[in-house]
């Protein structure tokens, strides 16, 4: 089966609303001109097949290096076939070659599908909402977790459900854990007003090297006086 993923065109929007009405959703005439007047920082992706709409997602690019990609859906006697892989791998594709390298999104706990589809691209979790929806994100190219990733492939990952104290504000928390050595890497999210499950607010990096090592980015560096590996650490800075 040929898929083409290609820019939603005003052409598409007869098969975008028969998408949508497979999936129960209502299509308004509006969003054909909202999507092709939102101009360089939002793109609309479509999967086509045999002339037909077969997938849809939207990119934002807006803020960078933060990328969010937002309804990823694919029809339902189409799914299982790669589909949905290849229009997120677009969205990479794009949001990587703008410099967005930390890409991130929100999807339902119990979709084992969409889970297993993020899960291939290094999708992990930030933020467990309380409405049975989950916040993943993915550090791409150049940043600094997936450089500790790669060099740390053997990891505990954690999850904090509530928001914690780190250094007088309330944040979400996301550590990885290397199970091998004691090294661990913290990840600390500040969401938006009101929202408790929205990012891409990504205001910290704490990295933990042997007992007190840490690093917090962007807007400042801090290193503990127990440090015993300083040098190693401030060698890691990512300059988001």
């Amino acid at each position: 089966m040929k898929v083409q993923i290609l820019e939603f065109r005003e052409k598409f929007a007869e098969s975008v609303e028969e998408l949508y009405s497979t999936l129960g959703w209502k299509f308004s005439p509006r969003l054909v001109d909202i999507w092709t007047s939102m101009g360089e920082y939002s793109k609309v992706l479509i999967a086509l097949s045999d002339s037909r709409v077969v997938g849809k997602v939207t990119l934002d690019v807006a803020f960078p290096p933060y990328a969010e990609i937002v309804n990823l859906v694919v029809r339902p006697e189409y799914q299982g076939k790669g589909i949905g892989t290849k229009l997120v791998e677009e969205c990479i594709k794009i949001s990587e070659s703008r410099g967005h390298n930390i890409q991130f999104l929100m999807t339902d706990y119990d979709n084992t599908a969409a889970l297993n589809l993020y899960k291939k691209f290094n999708f992990y979790p930030a933020v467990l909402s309380k409405r049975k929806q989950l916040w993943l994100f993915r550090f791409g190219k150049g940043s600094f977790v997936e450089d500790f990733l790669k060099t740390h492939p053997l990891f505990e990952l954690r999850v904090s459900r509530k928001k914690v104290s780190f250094h007088g504000e309330k944040l979400y928390e996301t550590s990885f854990a290397n199970i091998m050595s004691n090294t661990r890497l913290k990840v600390y999210f500040r969401g938006q007003p009101g929202q408790e499950g929205t990012m891409p607010r990504l205001p910290e990096f704490l990295l933990w090297r042997g007992i007190e090592a840490l690093i917090w980015l962007p807007m400042k560096i801090r290193l503990s006086s127990k440090s015993s590996t300083m040098g190693e650490s401030r060698d890691s800075i990512l300059s988001h």
